[in-house]
């Protein structure tokens, strides 16, 4: 399954690749490559996120287990996680942009800003598919 499919970020991306204008579509592609990897990565740190993220742009559920208990709790611990871990990366995110000044002027892209704030993003969006997830009446448990 594709969980990407809704992901509005990789649609702005396609969007972007699919421009006649070429150095739109050349930004797009760049765009696509460092996603693609960024996903990647993302998956490296923490599998489940992707498919938290896909959920809070989901009506329906339909989850294979059979103590509908155990998909809950599974919920509420991650809700838990994500928020812990969103709350560290603001954190880092203020630090770093108190030191905006002193970074900008590194050679390079500014890896100490955009990383914190990918995942601060991330977390964000993970929180919200956990909330869909436990607020949302059509699920389905099959054994």
């Amino acid at each position: 399954m594709d969980f990407t499919a809704g992901d509005p970020v990789r649609r702005l991306v396609d969007w972007c690749a699919r421009r006649q204008n070429r150095l739109a579509a050349w930004i797009g592609r760049g765009a696509r490559s460092i996603h693609d990897y960024y996903l990647k990565l993302e998956d490296r740190i923490d599998p489940a996120e992707r498919i938290l993220k896909a959920m809070a742009s989901a009506d329906e559920f339909v989850v294979h287990t059979a103590v509908p208990a155990d998909f809950y709790r599974l919920l509420r611990r991650h809700a838990w996680k994500h928020a812990f871990w969103f709350s560290v990366d603001l954190l880092v995110s203020a630090v770093v942009i108190i030191f905006t000044p002193v970074l900008a002027p590194l050679p390079g892209p500014n890896v100490f800003f955009y990383y914190p704030l990918l995942r601060l993003l991330s977390h964000y969006r993970a929180i919200r598919g956990t909330l869909v997830g436990l607020r949302s009446e059509n699920i389905e448990f099959r054994a």
